[in-house]
């Protein structure tokens, strides 16, 4: 009898340490979300879920374009392909 009447008062204390955990919980990660979203590099989602935070796979995507635009073999073939063009135009033969 006695075990029903705790199980009963407990019932509405966890109900009640669940909302509070919960609700500190959200107004944490609001906080440091807000803090962090200038971090793109950072996602906010643990690991296996990154591909849904649009920032961060914005900010990937940046990289890899930014990585392709900067390479410096690509960098001297379009500078040789260039030079190329000019040379043609002048009327000299590329080779």
């Amino acid at each position: 009898r006695v075990l029903h009447v705790v199980n009963y008062v407990l019932f509405f204390f966890n109900i009640l340490l669940g909302f509070f955990s919960c609700t500190l919980r959200i107004l944490l990660s609001v906080v440091f979300g807000t803090i962090l979203i200038p971090r793109l590099d950072r996602t906010i989602y643990m690991r296996g879920f990154e591909r849904f935070d649009k920032g961060h796979n914005t900010y990937l995507g940046m990289l890899v374009v930014d990585l392709y635009l900067t390479h410096p073999i690509l960098k001297l073939f379009v500078q040789v392909m260039l030079e190329l063009k000019v040379d043609n135009t002048h009327g000299m033969s590329p080779i």
